[in-house]
Parts: structure tokens; sequence; C-alpha cells
């Protein structure tokens, strides 16, 4: 086992006590206490590297950097279980952890394959694992213990714990209380001894009636030793500019997203990943999906409602195909994904072999630039139900010409939410607050936008989920 790492700033020859760092009591937890950026989820800025003695001899150099720290160890003995050579510079990932941390970090003298049942892996074996491993814990609420130190230490905002045992724990309470789905958008090896993972999660508490949820996006660093073992893991959130633990920012910022009173209908939608969530507003990444879609007068203003009519008449039987099927009044509640579960006078069987098509959520409509600037007329477009396939064509045919069918490409967007009606102003005032945001992230936003409303007439104001969506360059990286 490798030797206690005793440490001072000032006298290299005597330990480190909780008074005597002249700079920080605790370095490493000011690492995850950066200075807060101008708007939320901006990356933190660079922290201050310094050097440590160790009590073996040579030096430590620990350097602060995005919230995580770095420790490098400068002498001819290496640290036990980190390096896996015999080198004289040998690197361990320091997370910003409590002041115990260093110690924590440090595997288990018997923690080896013939400990942990694991024949080893280099970075890119444990990235391969983690890509697969995460979604499937999260679903079936198992960890693959063999790869995971006995002594592992965790902390995201929220949670800080060291052990295994307690890991697995952990999870199995987070699915006990919500219903979780997890993504892995990508992994990043970091010679020679960590793993950096991008990630978003879905949390749906089981037990809210209203059905809430938190999206939270981030970044894992995993730290791994010289078998493959994952010996640590910090989380950090995007929506946080303070990530250290039990950070009053993201207690905040759960029980504002389980609060949330804005509904969202049970109804189909285009699907979409998403990427990034600030706080502000989320970047999400769509697949391809169907629309049909009828012109606006030009001059309205974005909230205006013209070719709801046409497009609901549309959707509820007002196409031109060889099959019959029995009709029904085009009268839809709130969440409701039936197609025939409410009304069922004014049409009996119908006579135009009409095909009944369900009712989608959310309704789009679009505009060339934040003041209609291109000249183009705004349209209203309804998303049409997977089942009906990528070909527009393959849709039934309009009765009325003015209702036109399109495909949508794959597209990546920015989107921000909010409530209301919405009134134009309303409207206006969330595209403007979601270009600035952008344009402060170093993020190229398009000139048109999009207005999404997911709630029928019916549901109050305060209640209904609005969203303004702002095209962002197809190839947006994380």
């Amino acid at each position: 086992m490798a030797p206690p790492l005793h440490c001072s700033i000032l006298d290299l020859s005597k330990p480190i006590t909780r008074n005597q760092a002249p700079v920080s009591r605790n370095p490493a937890k000011a690492a995850l206490n950066p200075c807060k950026p101008r708007l939320r989820g901006l990356a933190p800025t660079p922290r201050a590297s310094q050097t440590f003695a160790a009590a073996s001899g040579g030096s430590l150099e620990a350097s602060f950097e995005s919230g995580i720290g770095i420790v490098t160890r400068s002498d001819p003995s290496p640290l036990s279980g980190i390096g896996a050579s015999d080198s004289s510079d040998h690197t361990a990932t320091l997370p910003g952890a409590p002041e115990t941390a260093p110690s924590r970090l440090l595997p288990d003298a018997g923690e080896s394959a013939a400990s942990t049942g694991f024949s080893g892996g280099g970075l890119e074996a444990v990235s391969a694992f983690l890509r697969d491993e995460l979604p499937r814990t999260w679903s079936d609420g198992t960890i693959t213990k063999a790869r995971y130190s006995r002594n592992l230490w965790f902390q995201d905002p929220v949670v800080r714990l060291k052990g295994r045992d307690g890991y697995a724990a952990n999870v199995r309470l987070m699915r006990m209380l919500f219903n979780i789905s997890f993504t892995v958008h990508k992994t990043q090896p970091r010679e020679p001894d960590a793993v950096d993972l991008w990630w978003t999660m879905v949390l749906k508490p089981r037990f809210l009636l209203w059905r809430p949820q938190l999206t939270l996006t981030g970044r894992s660093h995993y730290g791994v030793n010289a078998q493959g073992v994952i010996i640590s893991h910090l989380d950090t959130w995007d929506a946080l500019a303070d990530n250290s633990f039990l950070s009053l920012e993201a207690l905040a910022l759960c029980i504002r997203s389980f609060l949330n009173p804005q509904q969202t209908p049970d109804l189909e939608g285009p699907r979409y990943t998403v990427l990034r969530d600030t706080g502000d507003y989320q970047v999400r990444r769509y697949e391809p999906y169907l629309v049909a879609e009828v012109e606006m007068p030009k001059g309205k203003g974005p909230a205006a409602g013209d070719g709801f009519n046409e497009l609901a008449g549309y959707i509820f039987g007002g196409n031109r195909q060889s099959s019959k099927m029995e009709m029904t009044s085009p009268v839809y509640t709130s969440g409701s994904s039936s197609s025939g579960s409410s009304g069922s006078g004014g049409g009996g069987n119908g006579h135009g072999g009409s095909t009944k098509m369900e009712m989608t959520s959310p309704v789009f409509t679009t505009a060339g630039g934040g003041s209609g600037g291109s000249g183009e007329a705004p349209r209203m477009a309804f998303p049409i139900e997977a089942r009906y396939g990528s070909d527009p064509d393959a849709l039934p045919t309009p009765n009325d010409a003015r209702v036109t069918r399109r495909r949508e490409e794959a597209k990546v967007v920015a989107a921000i939410q909010f409530s209301g009606l919405p009134l134009d102003w309303e409207v206006t005032r969330a595209e403007r607050r979601l270009r600035g945001a952008l344009l402060l992230d170093g993020l190229k936003p398009a000139e048109d936008w999009a207005l999404a409303r997911y709630n029928d007439p019916f549901t109050l104001p305060a209640l209904r989920r609005n969203e303004v969506l702002i095209k962002l360059p197809d190839d947006y990286e994380l």
C-alpha cells in the first residue's frame, strides 16, 4: 500500500493540518466552488496549481480545473495501484472531495484482478463498459460489482458516499422513487487513469399525481486503477454553476422541477433526446418526423391560431382514402390519446372512405426571423404519428388543398419553456431570451424560430406548456 500523502504548502517537512493551509483550508473542496459564470451551464474558469510535499519524498502538484483536481506526483517510487508502469511521473484523478479525498482515491492494496474477479483492461475497455453498463444499470437496478472498487468514492451535487455497496443501494433507492431513463452521449479516455462520460438523465417521480419530471445533463469523471477497476466517480450537472456537495443551487433546481405545475398531455409527438440542459434552455436532437401544415396569412402574430381548423379537419378524417373507417367527433380532452374516446354523434359510418388519425402534440407555428424579417408567411403544422413511417406520400391525401404534407428532417434545436396563453408578447419575449442566451454561450442560432403549444384551450394558462425553438448547426457537439 502506498504511504499516506502528508503535505504542506509553506513547510515541506511537516504534514498539513486544517488550520495551516495559507490559500485554502480545503483546496479540493474549493475546486468545486469556482467563480460563477455569467450564465448558468457555462464551464467554470480554471483554478490555480499548488505544490505539496509527499511523505515518501518528492512532490505533488495539484491543479484544479472545471471542478476537477488533478494530482501529479514526481518521485522515483510510484503511487501503488495508480500508474501501470514504473516511470517517474504518475497522475491520479482527485475529484473535488472532502479533506480525506486523496486517501479515498487510493485503491486497497488487495484490489487486484484476483480479488475482483476482473481480468483488467485499458481505458478504451472501461469506456466501452460504461457505455453499455450505465443504461442497463438504471433500467434493471444492478451493477457489475467486479468493475467497481470496494471503497468506491462517489459524489454529485446532492449525494456523497463511499463504498460499492452504498453505491448500489443508491441506485436501487433512486429506481424505487423515480422512473429513470439514462442516455450516454459520448465517452473520452483521459490518460493515464480516468474516463469522462457525457450523459442525460430523466427522472419522473412515481408518487406525484401531476407527473413532473427533472431532466439533468452533465459529465461524469471516473478514476480507474491499473487493473481497470473504477475507484472514483464524480458527477457535475450542466445546469449548475455550483457543483459542490449539497449545493443550494442543486436543491433549488430539484424542488423547482418537481413542483412545476405545467402539464404535458400524454400524446405522441416528435421524438428527441436532450443533449444539454443549462437550466435556462435545452439543446435537443430531433429524429425525422412527418407533419401536415397550412400556410397562415402574412402579418399574423406569432401566437395566432389561423390554420388550426383546417389541420384538425385533416387529422380527424378530412382526407381521401379508399379504406372505410368509423368516424367519431374530433373532440379530445387533455391527455387523451384514444382516437374514439369522446363523442359519437355527427357522422356514424362515414361515406367518404375516410381514415381517422390520432391527435398528436405539440402544435407548431413557424415564422421567419425573430420579427418576421425573412418575409415568409408563417405556417402551422401538426406532427403525424410515427406509425405512418417517414414518407409523406404515404399519408392520406387531404381533401383541403391548403393542407400540405412534409417530412421534417433530423435537426438540433435549442428550446426554452414558458407558460401562458400564450400572447404575442410572451412569445417574442421568450424568443429574445433564448436567442440572447445562445449568443452568450457562443452558439450560432438560426434566424427562423418555431412556437410549440402542447395544451388544449381548456387548460389554465398557468398550467400550459409552451416552447420557442431555434435551430442550431447540425454539427453541434457537447
